[in-house]
């Protein structure tokens, strides 16, 4: 686990820092190819397992998802793997909601929502119920709203809209760096894309 919020978010930006190092063509080819996998933990485990083997025999690392004259460094490689690990933590309900949110276009406000509670959070060992940023919230739609309260809730964060407020559980950290991680992942190549 990591000492605080500040060391977990430059960990991720050093790790989203390789994976920019794709061209756009190869990060668009890996969300298509991540989004036909997301949903479907038994193959996102493979798929991570294969890469894994292949790093670590030192073979040459091909992903079929990308074009064959898209190069991937060791580094590149190891950062997607970091990712392809947090989104493997997430349970296939959190996957499937992670790619209708991409098609919403809310990972953005989703990514600031989780940030800013862990940013506040992080080191907070007590049960709690605590203030939210109203401001995180008022951008989205109903369907949105109901959409990004199930995908937070589902790794123990629970959103009320009357304050608007969530309880915080300590317990529920590691699935929230895991979730914090996968969204800065998928927000990344949906930039590219």
């Amino acid at each position: 686990m990591h000492e605080d919020f500040k060391t977990l978010k430059e960990e991720i930006q050093r790790e989203t820092q390789e994976v920019e190092k794709l061209s756009h063509v190869g990060q668009s080819s890996l969300l298509a190819a991540l989004s036909k996998l997301l949903g479907k933990k038994k193959e996102l485990q493979d798929l991570e397992l294969t890469l894994e083997g292949a790093l670590d025999k030192g073979h040459e690392v091909t992903l079929e998802a990308l074009p064959k004259d898209v190069l991937v460094s060791k580094e590149v490689m190891g950062a997607i793997l970091y990712f392809l690990g947090a989104l493997t933590e997430l349970s296939e309900a959190q996957q499937k909601l992670l790619v209708k949110s991409m098609e919403k276009k809310i990972l953005p406000v989703q990514l600031k929502l989780v940030e800013s509670t862990m940013e506040q959070n992080f080191l907070q060992d007590k049960e709690g119920v605590f203030p939210l940023q109203s401001n995180l919230l008022s951008s989205l739609g109903e369907e949105e709203l109901i959409l990004t309260e199930a995908l937070v809730g589902l790794s123990g964060l629970e959103v009320q809209r009357s304050g608007p407020q969530y309880t915080w559980d300590p317990d529920t950290l590691p699935h929230l760096c895991a979730l914090y991680a996968g969204l800065s992942f998928l927000q990344l190549l949906t930039k590219a894309s």
